[in-house]
C-alpha cells in the first residue's frame, strides 16, 4: 500500500505516541511484579551543515512533537522526511523517546501475542483510552499484514524459527538473531547472482541493511506478526553529554514490529559489521605531510633567494665547467670575452670596442690588477695564428682567478 501522503498526526490516523500507549495499557492490564517503564526522553543531534537526508531517526521513536514544525512529516511506513529542503544549513536536533533495555523487559514480561492482545482489548472495550489503543493496534494490523508475496519456503522457514516461541516479541527476538547465528555476511560490495530475497536467505547469505530489513519482515509478517520495513538512522554514536549523533553514513534500513501493550518497537536484523565511528585520532602521517609541504616550500623559496643573490657566483662556476670541453685555443678565446662581458656588468658600461691594451690599462687604473698572461696569449693567439698548450692556458687562467674579485666588481671610491 502506498503511504506517501497519509502521515500519522492526521485525524484519521493520529500517532500514538510510545509512552502514552505504553501508560495508558497499564492503567487497565494490572499484574502483580509489573512495574511501568521509565521511559526516558533522549536528543537526537544531525551532524554536518549539509545534511540533505529524507529519513531522520525514526527508529527512536521520534516524538510527534518534534515534526509539526513545518520542517517535517512522519509517514505511516515510519519515515520521517524534511519538507524544507531549500535551507541545506538547517541544524536538526530531535528529540525522541528512547527504546532501552527495559522496555523491552517489559514488553517480555507482558508476554502476549496478537490473539491474545485483540481478545483482551476486545473483553476491555469500554475504555475511552483502549478504543484508542484498539484503534492503533487494528490500523497497524490493516497496513502491515499483507503475506501475498512471501514464497512458500520463507514462510516454512520463519515458522521453523518461532515455532517454540509464544509472545509476539519473542517471536520477534527470534527472527532478528537469526541472522548473526546463522553465518550471514554483512558486505556492501558484494554482487549476487540473483537479487530475490529468496537467493539472499537461502543460497547469498550476504548482503547490507536493506536485505536483512526485508527478509525478516517477510518472515515476521509469515507468522502472523505485525510488521513493516523501515528507513532511517541507526543511532549508536553518542556524544559528551549522552546526546546521539546522526551522520549522513549512518543510512540504515530496519523492522518495526507492532508489540502487543507497546506498540512499534524497532528490530535490527542486519549482522555486524556496519556500525562505524568515524576516526577522531590524531594522524601523525598527515602533520608530517604537511611538515615537509611547508618544509619544502621554505627550501624552495631559499634556493631561489640564493640563486638570485649568488646568479653571478653560479654563472661564474658554469662558464669555468664549460671550459673544461673547448680546446686550449678556444679556451683563450672564450675567458678574454668573459672577462669584457666581467668589466661590462661591473660598470654598466659598454667596453667591447677596447683594444688589449686599453682595456688592460683600464683594469690597471680602476682595479689595480690585469691578467696580463692571458692578454699577451690571447693577442698571440687570436692576432697571430699561434696554438697555445694546455700549459700555457693554465698559467693564463691562473692569474685570471687572482683577479677575478676585482674584475667582477668595481671597487667602491
Amino acid at each position: 500500500m502506498n503511504n506517501i501522503n497519509r502521515y500519522y498526526y492526521t485525524d484519521r490516523y493520529p500517532e500514538y505516541e510510545i509512552k502514552d500507549l505504553v501508560k495508558d495499557f497499564y492503567k487497565i492490564y494490572v499484574r502483580d511484579n509489573l512495574t511501568l517503564p521509565d521511559i526516558k526522553r533522549n536528543h537526537a543531534f544531525v551532524e554536518g551543515e549539509n545534511f540533505s537526508a529524507t529519513y531522520l531517526p525514526c527508529p527512536l521513536g521520534t516524538s510527534g512533537s518534534d515534526i509539526t514544525s513545518g520542517y517535517y512529516r512522519k509517514h505511516l511506513d515510519g519515515r520521517v522526511e524534511r519538507t524544507n529542503n531549500t535551507d541545506q544549513n538547517l541544524h536538526d536536533a530531535f528529540s525522541f523517546y528512547e527504546q532501552d533495555r527495559n522496555l523491552y523487559e517489559y514488553a517480555g514480561q507482558i508476554g502476549l501475542n496478537t490473539d491474545e492482545y485483540s481478545t483482551f482489548l476486545e473483553n476491555n472495550y469500554y475504555s475511552e483510552n483502549v478504543q484508542r489503543i484498539y484503534s492503533d493496534f487494528a490500523i497497524a494490523q490493516q497496513l502491515y499484514s499483507d503475506t501475498d508475496n512471501i514464497s512458500s519456503r520463507i514462510a516454512r522457514l520463519a515458522d521453523e524459527i518461532t515455532q517454540t516461541y509464544h509472545s509476539d516479541i519473542e517471536k520477534a527476538y527470534a527472527l532478528e538473531r537469526y541472522f548473526e547465528e546463522n553465518g550471514y555476511v554483512y558486505d556492501e560490495s558484494y554482487v549476487p547472482e540473483d537479487t530475490s530475497i529468496d537467493y539472499f536467505i537461502f543460497e547469498g547469505k550476504t548482503g547490507i541493511c536493506t536485505n536483512y530489513a526485508t527478509a525478516m519482515t517477510l518472515m515476521a509478517r509469515s507468522v502472523g506478526l505485525t510488521a513493516r520495513y523501515t528507513e532511517g538512522f541507526v543511532a549508536f554514536e553518542k556524544d559528551e553529554n549522552g546526546n546521539f549523533v546522526i551522520r549522513d553514513s549512518y543510512a540504515h534500513a530496519f523492522v518495526e514490529v507492532y508489540i502487543p501493550a507497546v506498540g512499534w518497537m524497532t528490530f535490527d536484523p542486519t549482522v555486524s559489521g556496519y556500525m562505524t565511528v568515524p576516526e577522531q585520532t590524531h594522524n601523525y602521517l598527515d602533520d608530517i605531510i604537511q611538515f615537509l609541504s611547508h618544509f619544502t616550500v621554505i627550501i624552495v623559496v631559499a634556493v631561489c633567494i640564493i640563486v638570485f643573490v649568488l646568479r653571478e657566483r653560479f654563472a661564474e662556476i658554469f662558464f669555468r665547467i664549460a671550459q673544461l670541453f673547448r680546446t686550449p685555443q678556444n679556451r683563450v678565446l672564450k675567458l678574454y670575452a668573459h672577462i669584457i662581458k666581467l668589466v661590462n656588468f661591473s660598470t654598466g658600461k659598454n667596453y667591447s670596442s677596447y683594444t688589449v691594451s686599453m682595456l688592460e690599462e683600464y683594469l690597471l687604473s680602476s682595479r689595480h690588477t690585469a691578467p696580463k698572461k692571458l692578454f699577451a696569449l690571447f693577442e698571440k693567439t687570436a692576432f697571430g695564428g699561434y696554438s697555445p698548450n694546455i700549459a700555457e692556458y693554465r698559467e693564463a687562467y691562473k692569474q685570471y682567478k687572482k683577479c677575478y674579485r676585482s674584475i667582477r666588481k668595481l671597487p667602491q671610491k
